[in-house]
């Protein structure tokens, strides 16, 4: 539909609206008008996130996603545009977590390509002053757009919007402990970066835990002081779709190895020494047949269930109790 009627007859609609723009000269029904031109330019921003329109500039109703962004706030309460419902998934986050950056992650490797799939929690810990930044990159909608609403550590209200690869979200360092970014992706994909700030994915988000699209950059996780033995799962969709896996003690030792060709879930209960506390390791390689696409992370309930991508930015993340 959006192929076919929206980005076939914009065109002609656009001319149309800019002639009668130009004739009408009774200041209401100019104002009525200007009321479809506003739906125009936010089904232009629309087209341009699908990549459906060939050239996004042609158009006169193009603006930046900053410049567009600008344009919303401006109208929040016009008749003209249907309020947009922002997810409120973030507000259930506060108070549940205790944060702190990590000083050392063992074993660490630059960030590769990855790609997050899905809804998504994620927990920012600012680290320097002034403002913490977050940047997306590779965004895929998918045919969704993909909303975020962020959370201070207390519960209250800090912001929300659409995910943008122009546009960051900017978090005042000061401004709480830390942060709950809650985002609404469906079945969306991207990758995300924090200045400013440690950071930490949540992989209890489903019940098949971290949900990642395609080959993938090492992940880390903490195993608490205390704990002897964990689970920790592998999941992909075999025999086309496929993923092996093998994981690192903090001393750099290969614990276990984890093999999706044949099964959607390899589960294991690994176990863990006197001296095995702290940040592990799991590296995701391809399998002996099939191809990385859809892989999931499963933490077992020992675990605080975050992992951490950028080892250089890692927050270690505990349940408040």
């Amino acid at each position: 539909m959006m192929k076919d009627i929206y980005v076939k007859n914009l065109p002609e609609v656009e001319r149309l609206y800019r002639a009668a723009e130009a004739k009408i000269t009774d200041e209401d029904a100019l104002a009525r008008l200007r009321m479809i031109g506003e739906n125009l330019t936010v089904l232009a921003w629309n087209l341009r996130q699908f990549k459906l329109l060939p050239d996004p500039q042609a158009t006169s109703f193009h603006m930046s996603d900053a410049d567009f962004f600008s344009f919303l706030a401006e109208r929040k309460n016009s008749l003209a545009l249907h309020p947009r419902k922002e997810t409120t998934t973030a507000a259930k986050y506060a108070g549940s977590v205790i944060v702190s950056p990590a000083a050392e992650v063992p074993n660490a490797e630059p960030v590769g390509r990855y790609l997050l799939r899905g809804d998504q929690h994620i927990v920012i810990y600012p680290t320097a002053q002034g403002t913490v930044s977050v940047r997306f990159r590779n965004v895929s909608a998918r045919g969704k757009l993909v909303t975020w609403a962020i959370v201070g550590a207390n519960g209250e209200d800090i912001g929300s919007g659409l995910m943008s690869t122009e546009v960051p979200i900017e978090l005042d360092a000061a401004g709480s402990g830390h942060y709950h970014l809650a985002i609404s992706a469906g079945g969306a994909s991207f990758q995300m970066a924090v200045e400013g700030g440690a950071w930490a994915a949540d992989g209890t988000m489903t019940d098949e835990g971290l949900h990642f699209l395609g080959k993938l950059s090492p992940v880390y996780f903490e195993v608490p002081e205390g704990v002897t033995s964990f689970h920790l799962g592998l999941g992909a969709t075999p025999p086309g779709e496929t993923a092996a896996a093998k994981l690192l003690a903090p001393d750099g030792r290969e614990v276990a190895s984890f093999d999706c060709a044949e099964m959607p879930l390899d589960r294991k209960q690994i176990t863990a020494g006197a001296d095995d506390a702290g940040w592990w390791k799991l590296v995701v390689t391809d399998a002996a047949t099939g191809i990385i696409d859809d892989v999931w992370i499963k933490p077992g309930p020992e675990l605080s269930g975050y992992f951490c991508i950028d080892p250089a930015a890692a927050l270690s993340v505990r349940p408040a109790r």
